[in-house]
């Protein structure tokens, strides 16, 4: 019963990648709404010269800032190394949300996505999430740019519109990032994250609430600190319950009990209303997420008559030795580290099962480091 249940999600799985592989392509070879032509910056900056990455050829421009450094970090994929501390991150993860969260018929309600690919449209990575033209989230030097049209993904969202538009109502997606941060203790230019979106319907929102038939996900009103003009009191108040409930458990799971975390309202372009969750750790909060209600203009674009919540893990990096929670997750999202070395972790113990406690074995306790080199 299992293995057919998982069996018919595996060829709903492909039939959806394949769907999304094909909105992906179409990112490439055809302008959509405001996004401009990768041919039109072809011939400015630096005419004939072009950036190879992962197969592919981009020309040129005023825009372009990867530097060698950048280039070699791409194609990584750490978090799909077996046993690398990110891997592990979004196998727990991924367990967690599998086990509670079932569709019909026992299949998982949430599909993964963690091999897309890095080089996205500007388009996608800003205009697809209401991100305005003058917002400084653009600028040259916060971001890593092909040319005026292509750049590195500088966060998983910029993949939400094509899912979304590939019919898709719930969905992780896990991906390396790219910002031009100096590396110090807390910032490094490559780092993860990963992402997760649903959308309910009016039956699925209030199908266990008292006379929830009469309930409402949608109305014309103002928007308000607690909630959009298009959205009704009760759906936001129930969504964001469910949201808590979801990213508490996921902290539980990932950490273990007795963990203390706090909600913080905030600010997000394309969520309203917005929340970071902080845990406590060493004395200190510590941010490790954000999440919100989906603005419904993002919704609709995929999407209509259904409410979206979305949430990110913030800055999921590979941990050093020593930055771990003794005797739960061997990294901590929120504090970075520089990448550890793919031969340092084989020599550590293999863990079969990931519900294990993982404590990584400290190889130094002082990194022979003189200086932070710059990727910039």
């Amino acid at each position: 019963m299992v293995c057919s249940a998982f069996i018919r999600a595996a060829h709903e799985h492909i039939f959806l990648v394949r769907k999304v592989s094909h909105v992906f392509r179409c990112h490439q070879h055809q302008a959509c709404g405001s996004r401009p032509a990768a041919s039109q910056f072809a011939a400015q900056g630096a005419p004939g010269r072009v950036v190879e990455l992962l197969g592919k050829s981009y020309p040129q421009d005023d825009h372009t800032n990867l530097t060698s450094k950048v280039l070699s970090k791409v194609g990584r994929n750490l978090h799909n190394q077996k046993y690398h501390p990110l891997w592990l991150i979004k196998e727990r993860v991924k367990e967690h949300f599998y086990r509670q969260y079932m569709g019909r018929p026992r299949t998982p309600l949430f599909s993964v996505y963690d091999q897309l690919p890095p080089v996205v449209t500007t388009w996608q990575n800003f205009d697809s999430l209401l991100i305005p033209e003058d917002h400084p989230s653009r600028k040259k030097g916060d971001n890593y740019y092909l040319n005026r049209g292509h750049m590195l993904r500088a966060h998983t969202s910029a993949h939400q519109w094509d899912l979304l538009h590939a019919g898709l109502n719930a969905f992780l997606v896990v991906g390396d990032v790219y910002r031009r941060d100096q590396i110090d203790s807390q910032h490094y230019p490559v780092f993860h994250q990963l992402e997760g979106v649903r959308l309910f319907s009016k039956h699925e929102l209030f199908a266990g609430v008292k006379d929830g038939e009469s309930l409402q996900l949608f109305e014309e009103s103002s928007r308000s600190a607690h909630k959009q003009e298009t959205h009704t009191m009760e759906a936001v108040k129930l969504v964001e319950f469910d949201l808590k409930q979801v990213l508490t458990r996921l902290m539980t799971h990932l950490f273990g009990d007795g963990l203390e975390v706090r909600w913080v309202n905030c600010y997000f372009p394309f969520t309203h209303p917005s929340f970071e969750l902080e845990i406590k750790f060493g004395g200190e909060w510590i941010e490790v997420l954000g999440c919100g209600v989906m603005e419904q203009q993002l919704v609709n674009s995929g999407i209509a008559m259904r409410l979206g919540i979305t949430l990110k893990l913030w800055n999921v990096t590979p941990s050093s030795a020593t930055q771990h929670l003794p005797g739960r997750s061997p990294c901590i999202p929120g504090l970075v580290a520089l990448p550890v070395p793919a031969w340092l972790l084989a020599n550590q113990h293999l863990f079969t099962n990931q519900q294990e406690k993982q404590i990584f074995t400290a190889y130094r306790r002082t990194p022979p480091i003189t200086h932070l080199p710059s990727l910039s």
